[in-house]
């Protein structure tokens, strides 16, 4: 019966560890996808133009990225805009007209409008 019980342990343990890194696999996964250029860099060079508004905020950018074909994800871009207001409280996304490539990624994008 012991025995049993410590087999048991062992099995939810084991279990608990494989859906931990099952999850953090996945999450990994997305998190790549979502970050990645939409187009292949191999692609043409073909320039979006994006006008920001003054005020604008990040989830809004972010929605116009992705109307705009440039992001992949808006929730991808909010996590990314909250570690860059982190990394740089002084910092944020500036107003202004940007020529951005589909060629570029989703950290590429907002260094060039955070600075």
């Amino acid at each position: 019966m012991k025995r049993v019980q410590q087999l048991s342990k062992w099995f939810i343990g084991l279990m608990i560890l494989a859906v931990l890194a099952g999850s953090t696999w996945q999450s990994w996964r997305w998190w790549t996808w979502a970050i990645a250029p939409i187009a292949p860099v191999s692609a043409s060079e073909k320039l979006v133009t994006l006008n920001i508004p003054q005020g604008t905020t990040a989830q809004e950018i972010g929605k116009d990225l992705q109307a705009l074909g440039l992001i992949r994800s808006t929730n991808a871009w909010d996590l990314w805009a909250r570690w860059l207001a982190l990394k740089q409280p002084d910092g944020g996304f500036k107003a202004g007209t940007y020529e951005i490539a589909p060629t570029e990624s989703l950290q590429a994008i907002a260094a060039k409008i955070w600075t």
